[in-house]
């Protein structure tokens, strides 16, 4: 993204919307950033499957393993 981030982003959008839900994919390989963690926000690294997303995206919508 020129001139930002993902988390850059999300936490100007939280600022309107705070009720958002946030997730966040990595490049492949990356370390999981435990200050995102904190934040509230849900981290999903590279490579995963179709589960991981499933559950991730549950996470984010308050419905992990409902759906």
């Amino acid at each position: 993204m020129p001139g930002g981030n993902g988390p850059e982003l999300a936490e100007r959008l939280l600022v309107h919307r705070p009720e958002l839900g946030v997730l966040l994919m990595s490049g492949y390989d990356s370390p999981i950033p435990e200050d995102l963690r904190a934040e509230g926000f849900v981290f999903l690294a590279k490579p995963f499957g179709a589960d991981q997303l499933r559950d991730a995206v549950g996470q984010v919508l308050g419905e992990a393993g409902t759906w």
